[in-house]
C-alpha cells in the first residue's frame, strides 16, 4: 500500500506525529510532538511534485517536475538518499 500526497500535507505511516510537506524543491518532514522540529531532505532541483511511502513507513519516494522527471527513494528515518532515477533510467545507489 502506498501512501501518497501531491501538493498536500501528508502523515507518513506509524509515524503519526509527523507531517511531511514540500516547499519548492525541499521535502520538510515536521514532528508535531517535539516542539516543530523539522528535518529536511534536500536533492531535488526543481519543484517536488508528488510524495509516496512504503507501508510501513520507512521509504519515501519525491517526484520532481520538469521534462526530465527525477525520482528520488528516501531512507525516512535517517533522511538519507538512498537511489535517484532519472527521465533516461538510470538508476544510482547509495548503501
Amino acid at each position: 500500500m502506498l501512501h501518497t500526497c501531491a501538493h498536500s500535507i501528508v502523515h507518513p505511516p506509524h509515524h503519526n506525529a509527523q507531517v511531511v510537506f514540500t516547499a519548492g524543491s525541499v521535502i520538510i518532514a515536521m514532528h508535531a510532538r517535539a516542539g516543530g522540529a523539522q528535518r529536511f531532505f534536500l536533492g531535488h532541483t526543481a519543484h517536488v511534485m508528488a510524495l509516496a511511502f512504503d507501508a510501513e513507513g520507512l521509504l519515501m519516494a519525491s517526484v520532481q517536475d520538469g521534462k526530465a522527471a527525477v525520482v528520488r527513494l528516501w531512507d525516512f528515518r535517517t533522511g538519507l538518499c538512498v537511489a535517484v532515477l532519472n527521465g533516461e533510467c538510470a538508476l544510482e545507489f547509495w548503501v
